[in-house]
């Protein structure tokens, strides 16, 4: 009984994969894109976080030098004091 239960549900399967694919090649030919398309997006994902992180970093290590200048960093926000400064030398 099981051996007859095996084969109907491993034959339904072959049926139903063979008639959404058109052929081998093509089912080969969707799985590699599908692939593609995620090693794509897994590599845009990396290279964003990436960014993100070294600009974290960036102005982390500017809020440094500006408390080690005296000023304290949570006075005023380091961005606003170099806008500031520049418009005022204009």
């Amino acid at each position: 009984m099981k051996t007859w239960l095996a084969f109907a549900v491993g034959f339904g399967t072959g049926w139903a994969i063979r008639s959404i694919a058109d052929s081998p090649h093509g089912v080969g030919v969707k799985l590699v894109e599908v692939g593609y398309r995620v090693k794509k997006n897994v590599v845009h994902w990396f290279a964003v976080e990436r960014e993100r992180i070294s600009d974290i970093i960036a102005e982390a290590q500017f809020r440094a030098n500006l408390t080690g200048m005296g000023k304290d960093s949570s006075d005023q926000d380091p961005l606003f004091d170099q806008f500031s400064s520049a418009q005022k030398a204009a």
